[in-house]
């Protein structure tokens, strides 16, 4: 039996500027994606969440989103989360 880990991770930038990192790992799909829309949302609420944004704005609001997610990055794209799977090696 093969045992699945669901990796959260956060995205920012385009084309070569593209940035990713993972943030967290869960063992219950539902789980992740629920941090993943957590994140999402957060990053909403605090206007990270879509593109065109102005630095100077990032540099107030990036530290509230870094309480959730401590290596969170945003340039002018906005930051976005999602989730995949991954098969975990239980040798």
């Amino acid at each position: 039996m093969t045992d699945k880990i669901y990796v959260v991770y956060g995205t920012t930038g385009e084309y070569s500027d593209r940035d990713e990192w993972p943030v967290k790992a869960f063992l219950a799909e539902v789980a992740a994606e629920n941090f993943a829309n957590e994140l999402d949302n957060k990053a909403t609420e605090l206007g990270l969440h879509d593109g065109k944004l102005d630095y100077r704005a990032t540099n107030v609001q990036l530290p509230m989103l870094r309480e959730l997610d401590p290596n969170a990055s945003c340039d002018y794209t906005g930051v976005q989360y999602n989730f995949y799977e991954v098969d975990l090696d239980n040798r």
